[in-house]
């Protein structure tokens, strides 16, 4: 199950507001053997072998839903994750199947009953803590730990496999500056990709490569098949975090400014 984005922050006691935490959305299988698998089936086993030590800790049978993260430094680390570098932690938030059966059709507060009894305290799998009501205020607490945000999630809320739903919702931290396109390549199926830089005079190293706006066109000098930019766009990108080499991670471009130092919006 997938959240939709919140259109702002709200508190409401009726929904269980958890952190978001940057990592690998995982399925967590302890039946005959342990298995995980990532969001599209893969083994996720194979990836991270040390993982196999979450069987001595989780009661089979189950099924649970959760995210593996890398914890460096006291917090979560992607960078970590992505180059596979331990210590690994499973934070579990759902509880999806046990031996009585499958809790699909049970309100979340009661699936989330049921996963104080599955995992046993003191190794690397923990349930993921939370609040119901004050939303807001969890989220303030998430942006001074420099983490992605808050997950909102109803109480009464079913559990529905695959599907985006609206009682799942997601407060993303995400932070906005402006930048410079220094440069643009054409993309094989049309449009073009703009190369990101932070300097205004479009030097420095890259930060960004994305997807220009749909209604953008070159006013550029040719060279081979990338076009340099003359001069370079001022372009307002918002992100959710830098990787330790400074690239940006889940950005997009908000506004732009052409040659008349005219604002355009990046997308309708």
């Amino acid at each position: 199950m997938l959240a939709v984005s919140a259109e702002q922050p709200f508190d409401d006691p009726n929904w269980w507001y958890e952190l978001k935490w940057d990592g690998y959305r995982a399925l967590i299988h302890q039946t005959q053997r342990l298995r995980i698998f990532s969001r599209r089936g893969q083994n996720l086993l194979a990836w991270f072998p040390e993982l196999a030590a979450l069987s001595r800790y989780i009661s089979a049978p189950s099924v649970l839903d959760a995210e593996i993260v890398a914890w460096h430094e006291g917090g979560p680390s992607f960078e970590a994750l992505a180059a596979r570098r331990g210590p690994y932690l499973a934070v579990v938030f759902d509880c999806l199947y046990t031996g009585d059966g499958w809790h699909l059709r049970e309100p979340l507060r009661a699936r989330r009953a049921r996963l104080a009894k599955l995992v046993a305290p003191g190794g690397p799998v923990v349930v993921a803590d939370g609040v119901a009501g004050p939303g807001r205020q969890l989220l303030a607490a998430a942006a001074e730990r420099h983490l992605e945000g808050v997950m909102a999630k109803h109480l009464d809320g079913l559990y529905w496999p695959g599907r985006r739903v609206r009682t799942w919702q997601k407060f993303v931290l995400q932070q906005v500056q402006w930048m410079t396109a220094a440069a643009a390549d054409p993309r094989p199926g049309g449009g073009w990709m703009w190369t990101l830089v932070e300097n205004p005079d479009g030097s420095g190293p890259v930060v960004a490569r994305l997807t220009a706006p749909v209604d953008w066109r070159p006013q550029a000098a040719l060279i081979g098949m990338r076009h340099r930019l003359t001069p370079p766009l001022a372009v307002e990108v918002g992100y959710r975090r830098r990787t330790a080499a400074g690239r940006l991670r889940h950005a997009s471009i908000r506004q732009w400014r052409d040659v008349h130092d005219n604002a355009r919006p990046a997308a309708p």
